[in-house]
């Protein structure tokens, strides 16, 4: 006994060691980190006289100051990866051991054997079972609530059902499940409140007009959600900001959201949120696709697509630590307001890399006044809380058409490392890159190309980065900054463009870079305001020692969509109006390039001319702005065309020749096979919605798709007999008007089957006789018509229980009626014949049934 005692005496000593020795290598790995970081700052905030030293001194204070910003980069990186191999270590020794060879096969014919009629876990179903769903569940919720279960299905769809893994199923996974939900009140379709779960590989679709929509919901540590497809459309409710309730801050509609939990790996999922059509729309608006808060969370390889109401985010994150967002391809659209990426609030040591992030924002509000359209690629940023520092943000790609767009907004935050982006921005005022508040960082080695025009009215924003049309933006106090390396090219109609603008910083370094707007070149592209110690080197042009290229673009006018039209470009000196013969021009729509099969560039003829042939079936009855790039030549500047803008109309419908339906029933199905063309005698493409109606009240909706109208249509029983209209109404979308079709259909009754339950009772009692009539053709339950009956060829009447005598006919409902009858004493044969008689109706004809219903007892 003693030894055991001194043996675990040593053991925990050893454990308190280790611990010890741990802390204090974390302890020097940030004391290293601070050293560096104070060592970039003592170099990188020198005065104007020490930067005026002799050449030599310089450059090699800058070679030095260069390779502190790399170990501080990686330092950072380091600091992630460390973070992220400590935890899974940690989640390694969590994970509950799955057992073998325990499983279940749950229909359901056997749901209750393991789950109660909420969905509970029953005590059939232990730790560290597999749990196969198979077939199809409706109104069946799951519950999870043991540790190690695995639940998986095998060709399983749950319809209007959730799924929740309770806190006590530690290590559970759930996968391979189809989940629909639709017009209920369920928040979510998988929500998990255990530590160390994987939620992968399932399909789910959730639909809700108000309250939350959440596709996959969390709020533990080390949560894996991986490989998911997630559909979620949602309500664009506000967000409450009133600190009162415990949803405040919070959006109401996503499709992965998970707050508070450590460790969480979003990784390899497909999303797609947006709002639902019915909801009611709101001024502040918000729908998210990712909402995530907390340390050490992987967010990568997802691709999202976000179709916004008022305000939209694809990825946001709060009080984001030792992070990675990295290889998430993102589509964004927004009525008022569209995000790609924003980290806010006390973030630190994340990294941001490898995103491609396309998104659109032209104002559609239905409010009138409204603060005009924005959109943000990647957004660091301070919304009331804690500033962020030390972030890197590389090698992404931002692609954005927006009245306002801003291709990265760094607010309130420190030690961000800006490399090796690409930005390009469309709109009335396109910012690249804009500081503010935002000391020693880094912008270097980014490719920034903008495009505005400021002679366009514009509604106000709120915005304290104040829109504008400027590659790279520095402003308030972003002191001890480094721009190098930069190629920048903003241009604005309105001719007030920035390469770079500096206001109210001092200390910026400018270095190495290529500076041009479509007015000014080099040093003369760069403004400066309230700024002091702004030090440039080597800011060069891309297009010294060109002449001038003036571009014009030409169009047809009254344009439908379907038209095949020549799209024509004239390239000219822009001072002796000659033909520049030699050259490539490209032609862009909304500021994405025109491509025809492989062809997107063309070369000018000797007239100076190009001419792409393009076909508008490729675009919707909307407003659009097609401009034309000449891309320079080796005597001439790349030069812009002026915007011309054009709305097509939308094209016609071909109403398609559908022969008249004879000798159709009542009730019964027609089907219908079309394929529906437009004016031109293309075939649709895209989806329509259809309605069908039938004598004016529709009985059928539907969505086709490419033009295929392939349905079968029911004929309403109640229908009257003869000749009836059926009216198919193809919906119009942005690129097809309304059409209209119209179908003969002569429709025939159907006649009736009788069945009647057959009596026997003693004279001078009651009996009752249960008649039911269907029709022939659909067997469906005749609705109407009046019924009689009769007695060995002798009518009679529906009679109470002493005899007296009601009514000789009785309304039938639902398919069926009841008559009563009191068996006189002076009856004295065996058996009766009972006849039931109908009058027929309005789609079934009149009939009679006799049977040997009635037997007398004595």
């Amino acid at each position: 006994m003693f030894n055991k005692k001194l043996n675990l005496v040593l053991v925990m000593t050893l454990i308190v060691f280790l611990v010890g020795v741990t802390a204090v290598s974390a302890a020097d790995a940030d004391n290293t980190q601070s050293i560096q970081t104070d060592n970039q700052l003592q170099q990188h905030t020198n005065t104007q006289q020490t930067i005026e030293k002799t050449t030599t001194q310089t450059q090699n204070d800058e070679t030095q100051t260069t390779k502190t910003n790399k170990k501080v980069e990686t330092t950072s990186k380091n600091t992630v990866q460390n973070t992220k191999t400590i935890n899974e270590n940690k989640e390694n020794t969590k994970t509950v051991k799955k057992a073998e060879n325990t499983s279940v096969t749950v229909n359901s014919g056997n749901y209750f054997s393991y789950f109660n009629s909420g969905g509970r876990m029953l005590s059939k179903i232990g730790a560290n079972t597999t749990v196969i769903l198979t077939g199809e569940f409706e109104n069946r919720n799951f519950e999870v609530s043991k540790p190690g279960v695995y639940v998986t299905g095998e060709n399983v769809l749950i319809k209007n059902g959730q799924v929740k893994i309770a806190e006590k199923a530690i290590g559970a996974t759930v996968t391979n499940l189809k989940i629909q939900i639709s017009g209920t009140d369920y928040n979510y379709a998988i929500s998990n409140q255990a530590l160390n779960v994987t939620i992968s590989n399932n399909e789910i679709k959730l639909q809700k007009v108000d309250g939350e929509a959440i596709g996959i919901k969390n709020i533990e540590n080390n949560a894996k959600i991986l490989n998911n497809n997630v559909t979620v459309e949602g309500p664009d409710e506000a967000i409450d900001w009133s600190g009162m309730s415990d949803k405040s801050g919070e959006v109401n509609t996503a499709a992965v959201k998970t707050l508070g939990g450590e460790n969480v790996v979003v990784t390899g999922n497909i999303l797609n949120v947006s709002k639902i059509e019915g909801a009611i729309s709101n001024e502040y608006g918000t729908i998210d696709v990712i909402e995530l808060k907390g340390k050490n969370a992987t967010v990568k390889n997802n691709t999202i697509y976000l179709y916004a109401g008022r305000f939209g985010f694809a990825i946001t994150a709060t009080a984001l630590q030792n992070s990675t967002i990295e290889n998430n391809k993102i589509y964004g659209e927004g009525e008022r307001y569209v995000d790609g990426i924003q980290v806010a609030d006390g973030v630190s040591n994340v990294v941001i890399a490898n995103n491609e992030i396309t998104l659109n924002c032209n104002n559609s509000t239905i409010y009138k006044d409204d603060n005009e359209a924005m959109a943000f690629g990647i957004i660091t940023s301070s919304m009331g809380g804690a500033g962020s520092e030390n972030i890197n943000i590389y090698n992404n790609t931002i692609n954005i058409n927006a009245t306002i767009g801003y291709g990265m907004e760094i607010y309130r935050t420190s030690y961000a490392n800006i490399t090796d982006n690409k930005l390009k921005l469309n709109g009335v005022y396109s910012s690249g890159i804009s500081l503010a508040h935002s000391p020693n960082c880094l912008i270097i080695d980014n490719k920034v190309n903008t495009t505005g025009n400021s002679r366009i009215y514009t509604n106000q924003v709120v915005e304290e980065i104040i829109p504008a049309n400027k590659g790279i933006e520095i402003q308030q106090e972003s002191a001890n900054t480094i721009v190098r390396g930069n190629v920048v090219n903003s241009t604005d109609e309105g001719n007030n463009a920035y390469a770079l603008f500096i206001n109210r910083t001092n200390d910026v370094l400018i270095e190495n870079n290529t500076f041009d707007t479509n007015t000014q070149h080099g040093v003369d592209s760069m403004g400066y305001q309230n700024s002091t110690n702004i030090t440039n080197r080597s800011t060069i042009t891309g297009m010294t020692g060109k002449k001038t290229a003036q571009i014009i673009v030409t169009l047809p006018d009254n344009l439908t969509v379907g038209d095949k039209i020549n799209l024509t470009a004239k390239v000219v000196d822009s001072t002796t109006k000659q033909a520049i013969t030699s050259g490539k021009v490209v032609f862009k729509i909304n500021g994405a390039t025109v491509k025809v099969g492989n062809i997107s560039t063309i070369k000018l003829n000797n007239k100076g001319i190009v001419q792409l042939e393009y076909d508008l079936i490729q675009l919707s009855s909307k407003t659009y702005k097609i401009t034309a790039v000449f891309g320079g030549n080796s005597d001439y500047n790349r030069a812009d065309s002026e915007a011309i803008t054009f709305t097509p109309k939308k094209v016609d419908v071909k109403n398609p020749s559908i022969k008249t339906f004879n000798n159709v029933y009542t009730g019964d199905k027609i089907l219908i096979n079309e394929t529906l063309f437009d004016k031109n005698n293309r075939q649709l493409i895209g989806s329509n919605k259809v309605a069908i109606k039938y004598n004016g009240k529709t009985i059928q909706k539907l969505t086709i798709k490419d033009g295929k109208l392939s349905t079968s249509v029911q004929i309403p029983l109640t229908a009257s007999s003869g000749k009836n209209k059926l009216e198919i109404v193809v919906g119009e979308t942005g690129r097809y008007s309304t059409t209209r079709i119209y179908v003969d259909v002569n429709t025939i009754k159907q006649a009736p089957v009788f069945t009647i339950t057959k009596a026997s009772a003693y004279p001078g009692t009651p009996v009752r006789f249960n008649v039911t009539i269907k029709t022939n053709v659909t067997n469906s339950n005749v609705l109407n018509g009046k019924v009689g009956y009769k007695i060995n060829g002798i009518t009679q009447y529906d009679m109470n229980d002493y005899g007296d005598k009601l009514n000789k006919t009785l309304t039938i409902s639902n398919g069926t009626v009841s008559f009563n009858f009191v068996i006189p004493f002076d009856f004295a044969s065996k058996s009766y014949k009972v006849t039931i008689t109908f009058s027929g109706n309005s789609y079934v004809e009149a009939g009679r049934y006799t049977s040997d219903a009635l037997t007398l007892l004595f």
